[in-house]
């Protein structure tokens, strides 16, 4: 099917087109680099002793039924 509202907007060259994505994926990129300092945490030994506590806190909470 051929699109009729081609006049409006003229055709950007290959070129052009794979430079400029080129650009915007280099930027998120760069941003994402930036970004990545912030998930982790300032003190990983923190996290490890939470995700600790939780197991256990999920094994003392485990029932056995024994009825059937």
């Amino acid at each position: 099917m051929k699109n009729t509202f081609s006049y409006l907007k003229p055709r950007i060259p290959p070129a052009i087109t794979e430079r400029s994505s080129k650009i915007i994926n280099m930027k998120k990129t760069i941003f994402a680099i930036l970004a990545a300092p912030a998930a982790i945490p300032p003190k990983p030994n923190m996290a490890a002793i939470i995700a600790m506590m939780k197991k256990i806190m999920a094994k003392r909470n485990i029932t056995i039924n024994f009825s059937g």
